[in-house]
């Protein structure tokens, strides 16, 4: 292995390194954020916001992975799945009815059609020729 070959390979294992340690770092905070958030909806008595507390905080922890991955898409897919969670928790703590499970749902669906949008090359032209 040459010198330079073994520079890269040792670069990008730290580089991926970091990237797990901070993967798991954002599990650990949306695991105790989701947790937190639930202990507080349920003792507000409003348990059923707990679906778009949930979407709210999954759209969350993609946002990092945009900076950390340079690929805007997660920026725009944490972004909007985030939005539409905690619309549905506003929506349902104002007495919506079943507002935090559309929203839930709603967010779904909109991860499903940005993930496949971008995969068709709508985010990233020139990889869709």
């Amino acid at each position: 292995m040459t010198p330079s070959l073994g520079n890269y390979l040792t670069r990008s294992a730290l580089k991926l390194g970091n990237c797990m340690t901070a993967d798991r770092r954002m599990r650990i905070g949306e695991v105790a954020l989701i947790a937190a958030g639930t202990r507080a909806v349920t003792a507000a008595g409003h348990g059923e916001l707990q679906p778009a507390l949930i979407a709210a905080v999954v759209g969350l922890h993609f946002i990092p992975f945009s900076f950390a991955f340079r690929e805007p898409i997660f920026l725009r897919l944490g972004g909007a799945v985030a939005s539409v969670g905690a619309a549905g928790v506003a929506a349902g703590a104002l007495g919506a009815p079943r507002a935090a499970d559309a929203a839930a749902v709603l967010a779904g669906l909109l991860m499903l059609a940005l993930i496949a949008t971008h995969a068709r090359g709508r985010f990233a032209p020139s990889l869709a020729q």
